[in-house]
């Protein structure tokens, strides 16, 4: 999957006008994110897009915590130094969980839409539509560290466990439950069934 630099500047100026009116802001990295809540807790969405034909355009949105996040990636080099201590991530660390829109979109291959003669703004529309019917009312309900405590312990949809790396997902947990006041066992016993 290429990256959001790929996907075509009218298409990406026609999507961060969609999502605008949802709350959602372009940032340098071509990505879009809601303001961060009084806790940090920021909601993001990325595009990727696909340009072998037949176009695709995957879109995927998570929620991030750059605390919780830092610690995660940096678990993950301490544990494979020689695996992931030299690669460079292009997620910003604190991008915790994430998964594609597609999926409940009922989008099509590879939960991307196909965008192959649809114009842009249709594109952009389509996106927009999904993101308020199943991004925002579950990102409304995550707004402290608590919630996004409680989003990253379940294995539910749309943040089953397999989706992201569990090493960064285990060390976020240890450092939101400290913050919200867990004792250390209450971490481990929590953790432990993934």
């Amino acid at each position: 999957m290429s990256g959001a630099r790929n996907v075509p500047r009218l298409l990406l100026k026609e999507v961060a006008a969609a999502l605008e009116s949802l709350g959602y802001a372009q940032r340098p990295d071509r990505s879009f994110a809601r303001s961060a809540t009084p806790d940090g807790v920021v909601h993001w969405i990325e595009l990727a897009f696909m340009a072998r034909p037949p176009r695709n355009l995957g879109v995927a949105f998570g929620i991030s915590e750059r605390i919780a996040g830092e610690l995660g990636r940096d678990a993950l080099r301490r544990f494979d130094p020689v695996v992931y201590g030299a690669v460079p991530h292009r997620a910003p660390a604190e991008r915790l969980v994430g998964t594609p829109l597609g999926a409940l979109a009922g989008w099509t291959a590879r939960a991307g839409l196909l965008i192959d003669d649809v114009s842009p703004r249709v594109v952009a529309e389509e996106i927009a539509l999904a993101v308020e019917r199943h991004v925002v009312p579950f990102v409304s309900s995550v707004v402290t560290l608590s919630d996004l405590l409680a989003v990253l312990l379940r294995h539910e949809a749309p943040f089953e466990w397999y989706r992201g790396n569990g090493a960064i997902r285990a060390a976020a947990i240890s450092s939101l439950g400290i913050r919200v006041g867990w004792p250390a066992q209450r971490i481990r016993d929590a953790v432990a069934p993934f």
